[in-house]
């Protein structure tokens, strides 16, 4: 049986972290869920919950279908999977939403031309 904080500890991790007493064979199972229809779209495992949510960023931003609707779509976490026994230990949490996802990156988008201005009326001419 998997560590029951484990996903308190792998949601706690920046991505590519090492965790302390993170075993190697744990993964952490997500599935996007699809509230009109209401169901679970294909189960896929991630070493931490970072990365997990910025492989549903990328996802948000290239299907149709989510980038469309963003409001009809979440990413639950639905337990642990030790892939050496081939034991799952559920347990469902709401992750983040595609609305909110997609709204964050537009957000940075918005800003980063912003911080691009201000370097370069900060920088000083050079002398040729």
């Amino acid at each position: 049986m998997s560590d029951k904080n484990f996903i308190e500890r792998i949601f706690k991790a920046e991505v590519g972290e090492s965790l302390p007493d993170h075993k190697l064979e744990e993964k952490v199972v997500v599935s996007i869920y699809d509230v009109k229809a209401s169901h679970y779209l294909s189960l896929m495992t991630f070493r931490t919950i970072p990365e997990a949510l910025r492989a549903f960023g990328l996802i948000c931003q290239q299907d149709q279908m989510i980038s469309q609707y963003p409001e009809d779509y979440e990413l639950h976490s639905l337990g642990v999977f030790n892939d050496v026994t081939g034991c799952i230990d559920f347990e469902k949490v709401e992750l983040t939403t595609a609305d909110s996802i997609l709204k964050s990156i537009r957000t940075q988008q918005q800003e980063a031309p912003k911080e691009q201005k201000t370097c370069e009326a900060e920088a000083e001419p050079v002398e040729s």
